[in-house]
């Protein structure tokens, strides 16, 4: 019986790791992944965080979630989701946005898209423009997640004022969170603070571990030279 459970969760990670379309640090620009939130548990959330910049204004929600992803099989794996609404021109500005960026994804395995057809829900509004790819940094490596809104040949941005974007989401192998940055990017810049992923810190008996180990490595050092 253990066997066959076994079994069953073995195949259950293949399937999921099997769906993922990992982004990769310095990947060239893709197409994003059709992703959901549904099944996830909200954990952290804000909103109506003000992007402003020199050209246009524009508000944030974001929220961290927890539960399996396409990326990470444990019931603790955390996906995180932005929103964007372009309010506005500002100083002249036209108010058009090109890009929006997410970070500190440093280290993570991230699968990167957004859920176009997501209705209405918590803080999130249904719908939304679409980003036409998504990238990923390579410096960090890889700490900086980018959804593109680029300008179309004689025509304008995809968010413009009075658009949302639709729910951004990068899910992620991690299972802690912390305070990340988030960007609304054109010629100017507005950034304000989001969530983003960290490691655990290690635990005491951990840091005692270490310790011990680095202590053993002096001795044995010392013990090299003396010979020599």
């Amino acid at each position: 019986m253990k066997r066959l459970f076994s079994t069953a969760l073995g195949l259950g990670a293949m399937s999921i790791a099997a769906s993922a379309n990992i982004l990769l640090p310095g990947a060239a620009l893709q197409t994003p992944d059709a992703l959901t939130l549904t099944g996830l548990t909200m954990v952290a959330s804000e909103t109506n965080v003000a992007l402003n910049s020199l050209t246009f204004t524009a508000t944030l929600n974001a929220a961290v979630f927890s539960g399996t992803n396409s990326v990470c099989t444990g019931a603790n794996c955390l996906t995180f989701a932005y929103q964007v609404t372009d309010t506005g021109g500002l100083n002249n500005g036209t108010g058009i946005i090109e890009d929006l960026t997410a970070s500190n994804f440093s280290n993570f395995t991230t699968d990167v898209g957004d859920d176009s057809l997501a209705t209405a829900a918590g803080i999130f509004a249904a719908g939304g423009s679409l980003p036409l790819t998504v990238g990923r940094s390579l410096a960090g490596p890889g700490a900086v997640v980018t959804f593109d809104y680029p300008d179309t040949v004689g025509g304008t941005s995809d968010l413009v004022p009075g658009d949302h974007s639709s729910v951004l989401i990068v899910e992620t192998n991690a299972t802690n969170f912390t305070t990340g940055l988030f960007s609304a990017i054109d010629g100017a810049t507005a950034t304000s603070n989001a969530f983003g992923p960290t490691s655990p810190s290690p635990e005491p008996a951990s840091m005692a571990l270490i310790g011990s180990a680095l202590l053993g490595l002096g001795l044995l050092s010392k013990r090299i030279r003396r010979q020599n």
